[in-house]
């Protein structure tokens, strides 16, 4: 009788440690699931996660490094979009001057090596007019539509933001070019010296070699005793119109390429009064790619 009870009492025994490491697994499979499930609130897969490797720290390799890897980038994604925003917000306009495009020189050069083209051409009076171009060129857009991007798809912006926060200008296309949104001094250094090191075939961040490429950037300034745009009328102001072309070819149906326009309107003391983006050019380019 008593080898039978001992029998029934490991039976039971095996049976509920059975049903109880069945139920753990249901659970860490169903916190797994919470943290890689796709979902707009990108703040409750961050804590889903969290809880995650929390809990089950010893899980799969391969599971917990998915899990690590979007902490990882929503951490970076959240610091760069709240220095971003905090410094976009700080400016009374829904444009912003970022001074560290003040600094930057661009050369006018007209130079035709190979399948590598570049023109730059800044055209302005006298130094005044000069330091009203400059600012013009680090004049800024709105950055809202890439800080919401940003928060919806942290695991792919981590892994395209410069290491240096600064305000955006573009977004990451094809090739791994980026594809230019508001022309600022960023923005044109940035094709030229992807232009120069593809001519000396050179490694150039995650841009894909290229057998080709093309830059064409047209600024000047201009003063106007009265000027009007999309009904807006000013008087006594300086307009500087800013005008970029790019195109860029990695072999095949491989590239892509654009034309922009910017219009910055400032007053005659150098004080930006307006940024204007409603050139048609800035909602169309092309793409190819090779599948």
């Amino acid at each position: 009788m008593t080898t039978r009870i001992v029998l029934c009492l490991t039976i039971l025994a095996s049976a509920t440690g059975s049903a109880l490491a069945q139920d753990d697994t249901k659970a860490r499979d169903q916190a797994y699931s919470r943290c890689t499930t796709f979902s707009r609130d990108t703040e409750a897969t961050y804590k889903a996660c969290k809880d995650y490797l929390d809990n089950y720290p010893n899980d799969d390799n391969q599971r917990t490094e998915t899990a690590a890897k979007f902490i990882r980038a929503y951490d970076r994604v959240t610091a760069y979009a709240n220095a971003v925003q905090t410094y976009a917000l700080s400016q009374p306009n829904k444009w912003f001057i970022y001074d560290a495009d003040l600094k930057i020189d661009l050369p006018n050069v007209d130079e035709k090596q190979g399948n590598y083209s570049v023109k730059i051409q800044r055209s302005f009076k006298n130094a005044s007019e000069s330091a009203m171009l400059r600012k013009a060129e680090a004049v800024y857009g709105p950055q809202s539509r890439y800080l919401d991007s940003m928060r919806q798809s942290p695991v792919q912006w981590a892994e395209e933001l410069p290491a240096e926060i600064a305000p955006l200008w573009g977004t990451t296309s094809n090739d791994n070019v980026i594809d230019c949104e508001v022309i600022t001094a960023s923005a044109v250094r940035y094709y030229y010296d992807l232009s120069i090191s593809s001519r000396e075939h050179r490694q150039f961040r995650n841009v894909f070699p290229m057998v080709s490429t093309g830059l064409k950037y047209n600024a000047s300034i201009k003063h106007y005793d009265d000027w009007e745009h999309l009904t807006r009328k000013f008087h006594d102001v300086y307009v500087a119109d800013l005008n970029l072309e790019w195109s860029s070819i990695c072999g095949g149906l491989c590239g892509i390429g654009f034309t922009r326009n910017k219009l910055v309107v400032l007053d005659k003391h150098g004080e930006v009064l307006e940024l204007f983006l409603d050139a048609a050019v800035n909602h169309q380019g092309w793409v190819a790619k090779l599948y």
